[in-house]
């Protein structure tokens, strides 16, 4: 009778073993795929310019980035009109090409999203039109779009 109990115990074990083991592969998996799925980003990168400048002084120029869910990086250029000169830039983690007037940020570190931030930077109008452009770049889903809102200022 023992060893009939014993038997039983065994057999019981190891089916109990054995759905564990399907259950464990089933939802292991399952969790698995639902992890690999990356959220969704959130955020908006706009351009404030102010009403108005005077030619060859300080004129200051914003870029407001707003994230609502995270991104790993983000890359932002933005092109000064035609002729004018870049003076500084807060933060001052840019890369400047001044041939051509354009400006570069990269945002993120391995492990922490990018954050909401205001990019503020200083350019002095030498010619009374132009226009500013831009764009950003997600990494590394490489999603791309161009800076919203003002793009030209009135020069006195």
């Amino acid at each position: 009778m023992d060893k009939m109990k014993n038997n039983w115990i065994v057999i019981v074990t190891i089916i109990i073993l054995v759905l564990a083991v399907f259950a464990l592969l089933y939802f292991g998996k399952n969790l698995g795929e639902a992890s690999k799925k990356p959220r969704q980003a959130s955020f908006s990168v706009t351009r404030s310019l102010p009403s108005s400048c005077r030619l060859n002084e300080n004129c200051q120029v914003k870029i407001i980035v707003t994230v609502t869910a995270g991104i790993a990086n983000l890359g932002i250029q933005d092109q000064i009109p035609n002729g004018w000169r870049f003076v500084d830039s807060q933060p001052r983690n840019y890369a400047i090409d001044q041939e051509k007037g354009l400006l570069a940020w990269i945002f993120g570190n391995i492990g922490e999203p990018v954050k909401s931030q205001i990019i503020t930077y200083t350019v002095i109008p030498t010619t009374k039109n132009g226009k500013f452009t831009g764009s950003w770049i997600t990494l590394p889903d490489e999603k791309k779009g161009t800076i919203e809102c003002s793009d030209r200022v009135r020069v006195k």
